[in-house]
């Protein structure tokens, strides 16, 4: 259940709605901290050119806007609540016509994709994905149209060519009543979006993640279960159509998945301990190898795999584990018959990172700072070493975050920011504030992660 705003005590919630830091660092740019492992500096870069974006709506959240329980106990021991939030009922399956062509090759407008995992109270599941959209001149507005896809829909992530999505519905709250489930949205270039398909398979589990295979046929569920029952659910997906539950991949507590390019082979976070990761092969349904990385805990809510498939980018937000806000790299090696990952170099000092994005060029890695209340920047150098170039302060709970690879607004950042969405640029000597949109007020407003049509 939106497991950040779960954490922070109600004090500290209501103060950050008011666009208060919550300890967050007020300075435009930070110094950057020292890596734990050392490293010739890197040549930094930014992605190509073209028109600065623009935003419709320069509002931010307001206070008054969402109440919350008075205690942090009360927000970790409420009962979720799956009542339905919303008026509609669950939008009606599309069987069809699917939609056939292909968007990538296209710079036109695109569909923006934000989850809401909270109804009107704020112990009751939201049931909402609403639909903005960014114009070629990178104008992003709210379209004032959403869909009713199910309860709690808590991750959304686009096909790599756009025309399909999946949202993971995870009631994590109250598991046993089987709500949980993904959802698939057909999304065509016009921008029209509709309920595909609803997996229902995975009920009673906990889907905390979903990650596609390069070519798009695939897509991957990972479901973290910490009594060993969980594992990376097989996804068949048509392009442009709908998906289909095939099996399970039996891998103990995995909490994300990154395809690798050529999509045979998956590295999955997660296992029992001390192991940390693992390899598995996509074609076998199997475990390859796995590996003990990471000296302590990890827990990530996403990957970043570099352009070039050599690098993975692992946050930690986990308030257990001595490696607590790091961010580390972990160098893939495809050369033999299975891909090996080894740790190369940790971050430290980076407050509770968790969205994390390459940059269209490779050289630099986006960061979501949640209880920090800024994003920044790091620039990747030799031997995997990081440091940080800059921050955007007042980003009140930044949480997850999507960039775009392509076109003329390649470099462009959305981060979901309570009840409204940040939108940020990499330019090549840093990062521009485009200003937030506001997306609504009181609980239901509040954003859980976001996509962007790649």
């Amino acid at each position: 259940m939106l497991t950040r705003f779960r954490w922070m005590p109600a004090a500290c919630l209501a103060t950050a709605l008011a666009l208060s830091s919550c300890g967050g660092d007020s300075s435009e740019q930070d110094p950057a901290p020292s890596p734990e492992t050392d490293g010739a500096a890197g040549a930094s870069g930014g992605p190509d050119g073209g028109k600065d974006a623009t935003i419709s709506d320069s509002q931010g959240p307001d206070a008054a806007d969402v109440t919350w329980p008075d205690s942090a106990d009360a927000m970790l021991d409420a009962k979720w609540d799956a009542k339905d939030g919303s008026k509609d009922g669950p939008a009606p399956l599309d069987a069809g016509p699917c939609n056939p062509d292909p968007q990538t090759g296209s710079d036109g407008p695109r569909t923006v994709l934000v989850t809401h995992p909270f109804a009107t109270e704020s112990n009751q599941c939201g049931r909402r994905v609403r639909l903005l959209r960014l114009d070629v001149d990178g104008q992003l507005t709210d379209t004032g149209a959403s869909l009713d896809v199910g309860d709690c829909p808590e991750r959304v992530r686009f096909a790599p060519d756009g025309r399909l999505a999946l949202v993971i519905n995870n009631n994590s709250h109250d598991p046993q009543a089987g709500t949980q489930s993904v959802v698939a949205l057909r999304n065509d270039a016009a921008g029209k979006v509709v309920m595909a398909a609803e997996l229902k398979q995975l009920a009673g589990a906990n889907p905390v993640d979903i990650a596609f295979s390069p070519d798009g046929k695939k897509a991957y569920v990972a479901d973290y279960n910490i009594e060993g029952q969980g594992g990376v659910h097989v996804l068949d997906v048509t392009p442009g159509c709908t998906a289909s539950y095939v099996k399970k991949i039996p891998v103990t507590t995995p909490k994300a998945t990154q395809v690798l390019p050529g999509d045979s082979f998956a590295v999955v976070l997660g296992g029992k301990s001390p192991i940390d990761t693992v390899v598995i092969d996509l074609a076998k349904g199997s475990v390859v190898k796995e590996y003990d990385l990471f000296s302590d805990f990890v827990d990530s809510q996403t990957l970043s795999l570099s352009p070039d498939g050599k690098v993975l980018i692992v946050p930690n937000s986990s308030p257990f584990s001595s490696l607590a806000d790091t961010v580390s790299t972990v160098a893939i090696d495809s050369s033999g018959a299975a891909p090996v990952p080894s740790l190369q170099a940790t971050l430290s000092g980076v407050t509770e990172p968790t969205g994390v994005a390459f940059s269209p060029d490779g050289l630099r890695v986006v960061v979501s700072n949640f209880s920090g209340d800024k994003v920044s920047w790091l620039k990747l150098a030799a031997q995997g070493t990081l440091s940080v170039e800059g921050s955007i302060a007042s980003v009140p709970l930044a949480g997850f975050l999507t960039m775009l690879q392509r076109g003329p607004n390649a470099g462009l950042v959305l981060v979901t920011s309570v009840t409204s969405v940040r939108m940020l640029r990499l330019t090549d000597t840093g990062m521009e504030d485009k200003g937030a949109l506001s997306i609504g007020a009181g609980a239901e407003a509040i954003t859980g992660d976001i996509a962007i049509e790649p």
